[in-house]
């Protein structure tokens, strides 16, 4: 089968080093040199379809300033949800009273310690707090140990346990 005629396409490098600049890339992709440049081309093609990278200094530094202010909002947002998150653990000593008398309380950590015995981890997974989160964990450990403190809740060998 000889190759078609009307699917040739000649290219005429601007010098014969740019021909063997081009021989030396096909022959270290191993490829040929029709094939190589057909990529090329194509890539070019599908680049056009891309959005244009900067093209200079003050458009780069004007797109680093936004994804500078970006990240300041996702870092405020994050700090807004811990709040949020924590924010009814945060107030547990002053949910009590000095006799230890409930006035207020969560009811999310009250609903899921009077199922029966909850261990750490189940704990943590119930009230939605992430492992990595320091900050909620220790506000939960404290809680928990002031409840603990005012005899609402005891911790035995299979976890934390409401009493009353």
């Amino acid at each position: 089968m000889r190759p078609d005629p009307e699917r040739y396409a000649h290219v005429y490098c601007r010098s014969r080093q740019q021909k063997i600049y081009f021989e030396d890339i096909a022959r270290q992709k191993k490829t040929s040199v029709s094939r190589l440049l057909l990529s090329l081309a194509e890539d070019g093609l599908l680049r056009q379809d891309r959005p244009a990278a900067p093209r200079n200094d003050k458009e780069l530094d004007r797109l680093r300033q936004t994804l500078r202010e970006r990240d300041l909002e996702i870092q405020a947002l994050r700090s807004d949800l811990n709040r949020i998150r924590t924010a009814g653990w945060a107030d547990a000593r002053k949910a009590y009273d000095s006799d230890g008398q409930r006035t207020e309380f969560s009811g999310q950590l009250e609903a899921v310690l009077r199922r029966g015995p909850v261990n750490e981890r189940a704990l943590l997974e119930a009230m939605e707090i992430d492992r990595s989160n320091l900050a909620a964990i220790r506000t939960l450990s404290q809680e928990l140990e002031t409840l603990e403190a005012f005899g609402l809740i005891q911790k035995g060998v299979s976890g934390w346990q409401w009493i009353s």
